[in-house]
C-alpha cells in the first residue's frame, strides 16, 4: 500500500475515528484504526464493537490496500506535524514508513484481516434523508435527558420514531421527559433508540460538517449516518421504548410567560449557587421569583418579570440541575411554563417547558414536593 495525503486532511480524520476506540479493548486490534486506501481517497475507522466512526479524506493512491495502526500513536505523531506537509505512507510486511520533506517515521502495523467487520444493511433496512442542521437540533435538544444509569438500558438512549409524515425524538431518565417533532415524510414506519455516547459522537460530526442533508439508514440492530466525509454506525439499544406520549398532558390551565430565557437562566444559575439540590419559582401575574431553599451556605433570591394568567400565586420547587438544563436546552428567546394546579393551590402535575413560537418542542419536568 502507497499513497500520499495532506497532513491537515488526514490528522481530522485520525483524530475523529480515535473519538470512538476503546481505552481498555477487549482485542488488541481494537486499539488501532483500520486504514484503507482506494480509489482516491483514503478511510480511516474507530471501531468499540457498538460504535464505528469512518472519516474520509482525499490521498493519491499509488498502491490500494489497507492496514490497522496503534490510534494513540498514529493521532499523537499526526497531530505533532505541520498541517502544510504531504505525508508518503508506505506498506512493507506491516511496517509503516511515513515519510515527510525533513524526516521520516515508523510504525509497526497490525493486519486488518483479524479487524472486526463493520455491520452491513441488507433488504429489511430502511432509510430517509433529514437536514443535518434539524437533525442536530433535535439530538442536542434529546440527548441531555437520556439516562446515566446502564440499568436503565433503554433509557440510555435517544428514542426516534416515525409516524408517515412525523419524524419524533425523545429522551427520559425517568425524571424529565423531553420530546421534539418535525415534519417529514418516512416511507417506512420505524422505531429505534440510539445510545447516548453514539447520539454524542454524531452531534459533534454534524456540528462541523459542511453537508446540508444526512442520509441515515436503520436495520432492526443498527443504524447508519453519513455526512459530509463521515460515517457513523452505531449498534441500536434493545427493548421497548416507555409510551411516553400518555404522560404529557392535553391541556394545562395556567402559564407563565418569560419573555428573556437568557436572563431567567442566569438568576436560575446565580440562585442555584446556593439553593443546594432545590431551587423554588414563586409566581404571579407579572414577575417570577427565583429563591434558594436556603443552605448552610447561605440563601438567595431573585426577580424577573414575566407574565402568568393566575389570580393568586403559587410556588413550584424543582431539581436545580434539571431547571438549568430545560433552560439551556430550549432554544428561544422566550419561555412558556404550562401546568394545573390542584384544590389545594399546588402543582403536583407535570409541568411542560417550551419555547414561543411554532418550534415542536416539550420539555417536560416533575415539581418537587415542598414541606413546610
Amino acid at each position: 500500500m502507497k499513497f500520499n495525503c495532506k497532513v491537515s486532511d488526514l490528522a481530522s480524520a485520525v483524530a475523529a475515528a480515535t473519538r470512538v476506540v476503546p481505552n481498555r479493548p477487549t482485542h488488541p486490534i481494537l486499539a488501532n484504526v483500520l486504514i484503507r486506501a482506494r480509489e482516491g481517497k483514503l478511510y480511516v475507522t474507530g471501531y468499540d464493537l457498538s460504535l464505528s466512526l469512518t472519516p474520509v479524506c482525499l490521498a493519491e493512491v499509488e498502491e490500494p490496500g489497507e492496514i490497522t495502526l496503534p490510534a494513540k500513536t498514529l493521532n499523537d505523531l499526526i497531530s505533532k506535524l505541520p498541517p502544510s506537509e504531504t505525508a508518503r505512507f508506505s506498506v512493507k510486511e506491516l511496517n509503516v514508513t511515513i515519510e515527510l520533506s525533513f524526516g521520516s517515521y515508523k510504525i509497526q502495523g497490525i493486519s486488518s484481516e483479524s479487524y472486526p467487520e463493520l455491520a452491513s444493511f441488507a433488504d429489511e433496512s430502511k432509510g430517509f434523508e433529514i437536514e443535518s442542521e434539524v437533525l442536530n437540533q433535535a439530538l442536542s435538544f434529546c440527548v441531555v435527558a437520556t439516562s446515566r444509569e446502564e440499568t436503565k438500558q433503554v433509557l440510555c438512549g435517544v428514542n426516534i420514531q416515525s409516524t408517515g409524515s412525523c419524524l419524533k425524538f425523545a429522551a427520559t431518565d425517568g425524571h424529565r421527559l423531553v420530546k421534539t417533532t418535525f415534519d417529514l415524510n418516512v416511507a417506512d414506519e420505524l422505531n429505534v433508540t440510539l445510545p447516548s455516547r453514539s447520539v454524542s459522537e454524531l452531534i459533534k460530526i454534524l456540528a462541523v460538517t459542511h453537508s446540508s442533508a444526512t442520509e441515515v439508514t436503520f436495520s432492526p440492530t443498527h443504524a447508519e449516518f453519513f455526512t459530509g466525509n463521515t460515517t457513523l454506525i452505531t449498534r441500536n439499544l434493545t427493548g421497548q421504548y416507555p409510551a411516553y406520549e400518555q404522560l404529557i398532558p392535553n391541556q394545562h390551565e395556567h402559564k407563565i410567560e418569560i419573555g428573556d430565557r437568557a436572563e431567567f437562566l442566569s438568576a436560575v444559575q446565580r440562585v442555584g449557587v446556593l439553593s443546594g439540590e432545590l431551587i423554588k419559582l414563586r409566581a404571579s401575574k407579572n414577575y417570577l421569583k427565583i429563591i434558594s431553599r436556603g443552605s448552610d451556605q447561605g440563601a438567595g433570591e431573585e426577580t424577573i418579570t414575566a407574565s402568568a394568567n393566575l389570580e393568586e400565586g403559587v410556588d413550584i420547587a424543582f431539581n436545580t440541575k434539571y431547571l438549568t438544563d430545560a433552560l439551556k436546552s430550549i432554544q428561544s428567546d422566550a419561555i412558556i411554563i404550562n401546568f394545573n394546579k390542584s384544590k389545594l393551590n399546588e402543582v403536583s402535575t407535570p409541568i411542560i417547558f417550551t419555547p414561543s413560537g411554532d418550534r415542536n418542542d416539550i420539555y417536560l419536568l416533575m415539581p418537587v414536593t415542598l414541606k413546610n
